[in-house]
C-alpha cells in the first residue's frame, strides 16, 4: 500500500513538473491514424501516445524491440527497430495493417507549457534507399540498395540472430512462417526492415 501511494505521489509530482508533449501524425494515408496523440501512462508506467477516433483507440507505443503505431483492435499500422526511449522520427516500415498506406509520414513533436508552445516536424524519410522482393515471401528474398550490401542480419522478434550473410540475397525456407527483422548494413548506413515469412 506504502509503495502503491509512493506511485501515485510520483506520478502526479511528475504531470505537474514536465512539458505536455503531443505528437501530431500526418500524411499517413488514413484519416484515423491522422491526428493529435496524447501522452498516456500505462499500468506498468511506460508512456505512450493515444488517440480515440470513432470508438477505436490508436496508439504510439513501445514494444521490445522499438515503437509501434497500432490500435485497439490489434492492428498494426507503423513499427521501427529502435532501442531508443525517444520516438525516432525516421525508419519506420509498414505492419500488417498498414499495407496501402504512406510510410513516409510525418511526426510533429509538440512540447507545451503555460507559457509558450514549441514544435518540431521530422519527415519518415528513409536514410537509405532499399527494395527487398518478394516481401511477403515463400523463400528467398533479395535486397536491392544503390549502395554495396556490407551485410543482412535476419533476427526473429525476440532478437535473436538467425541468418547473416555478405549478400544481397537470403533463403528463409528454412525458418518458420512469421514476421522477422532484416538489418541491412551498407557504408552509408544502416536499416532495418520487417519481413514476411508465408
Amino acid at each position: 500500500m506504502t509503495k502503491m501511494l509512493i506511485l501515485i505521489l510520483f506520478m502526479f509530482c511528475f504531470m505537474f513538473t514536465t512539458k505536455a508533449n503531443d505528437i501530431i501524425l500526418s500524411k499517413t494515408g488514413s484519416t484515423q491514424l491522422d491526428g493529435t496523440y496524447k501522452p498516456f501512462v500505462e499500468r506498468n508506467g511506460a508512456m505512450s501516445f493515444i488517440k480515440v477516433t470513432e470508438g477505436v483507440t490508436f496508439k504510439i507505443s513501445r514494444f521490445k524491440l522499438g515503437w509501434m503505431i497500432s490500435d485497439s483492435n490489434d492492428k498494426e499500422y507503423f513499427a521501427v527497430t529502435d532501442e531508443s526511449t525517444q520516438i525516432p522520427g525516421q525508419g519506420w516500415d509498414v505492419g500488417r495493417a498498414g499495407v496501402g498506406l504512406n510510410v513516409n509520414f510525418d511526426l510533429t513533436f509538440r512540447a507545451s507549457s503555460n507559457a509558450q508552445t514549441n514544435a518540431f516536424s521530422i519527415a519518415n524519410t528513409p536514410s537509405l534507399e532499399v527494395r527487398i522482393y518478394p516481401n511477403p515471401t515463400l523463400g528467398a528474398i533479395t535486397v536491392d540498395t544503390k549502395e554495396a550490401i556490407q551485410s543482412l542480419s535476419l533476427t526473429n522478434l525476440a532478437g535473436q540472430a538467425l541468418i547473416t550473410e555478405q549478400a544481397n540475397r537470403l533463403d528463409l525456407s528454412n525458418l518458420p512462417s512469421g514476421i522477422y527483422n532484416l538489418t541491412i548494413q551498407t557504408k552509408g548506413g544502416r536499416i532495418v526492415k520487417r519481413i514476411v515469412k508465408q
